[in-house]
């Protein structure tokens, strides 16, 4: 099982997700285990199937939701959800203030803001990003400066509506990619911002792979574009299995 559960991780890595899956589900039959269902959570939720990964999370020991890899499978899961309570209450029962797992390293404070904001606790969820970009702060200064957390700190600068600085901390990110080139984080960013041009433009140069389209679907901070045609064009290209749309250059950054 174990072996199996290692196939899995790699072939999810490689992008091979349907072969992850099966490997999941050959290491699961064999013996049952906390963090291969963690997992399951993880790619089920990648997929967009939102029901089977509530199934997949029901089987999770508890004690595994306290680590910061199922802390994150569940959090996700129940924002993607617009389920806020659910979010907060396996948030809660973390002690530590910052999380480190592949799919996010970053401040709790800035999901459990995210959380309170969906239930309508605005003052709540303002009070938990202030807290996120102290955290954010105290870390040493090889991570404060890691593009990770720059765009950590850009996100929850956007929550905020401090504009202008948000746009700069997102353009030190942007400056840390590849070639200076934008990706959807840099789009999820601007929509935050109700830069939707500049977020659509974004989405539209780039191909972008199953997980990002998952993203796009359900996460709530793409919520800004939803009922744009130009995003809803996108999100059903990708459910005909065709490219995204290439009818612009990537021409990031801008100034």
């Amino acid at each position: 099982p174990l072996a199996l559960f290692q196939r899995a991780l790699a072939l999810s890595a490689a992008g091979r997700d349907a072969e992850a899956e099966a490997s999941v589900e050959e290491s699961l039959a064999l013996h049952p285990s906390g963090n291969v269902y963690v997992t399951k959570v993880y790619l089920l939720t990648d997929r967009g199937d939102l029901e089977q990964a509530r199934a997949a999370l029901e089987k999770v020991p508890g004690p595994y939701l306290l680590e910061d890899l199922g802390t994150n499978a569940a959090s996700r899961l129940w924002l993607w959800r617009r389920e806020p309570e659910k979010c907060l209450e396996v948030l809660r029962a973390v002690p530590r203030d910052f999380l480190v797992t592949g799919p996010f390293a970053g401040p709790k404070g800035l999901l459990t803001g995210r959380a309170h904001h969906m239930a309508g606790r605005t003052v709540a969820a303002a009070a938990d990003w202030r807290s996120a970009l102290q955290v954010i702060a105290q870390r040493p200064a090889a991570q404060r400066n890691s593009a990770n957390l720059l765009f950590r700190k850009a996100q929850v600068l956007a929550y905020l509506g401090e504009r202008d600085e948000a746009g700069r901390v997102l353009q030190e990110f942007q400056e840390q990619l590849a070639g200076g080139r934008a990706d959807y984080r840099v789009a999820l960013v601007n929509a935050q911002l109700n830069k939707l041009e500049v977020a659509l433009e974004i989405l539209e140069s780039q191909k972008l792979p199953r997980a990002v389209f998952s993203i796009l679907r359900f996460d709530p901070d793409f919520d800004p574009l939803r009922e744009n045609a130009r995003f809803q064009a996108l999100l059903r290209q990708a459910d005909a299995g065709a490219p995204a749309p290439q009818a612009k250059p990537a021409t990031w950054p801008k100034k």
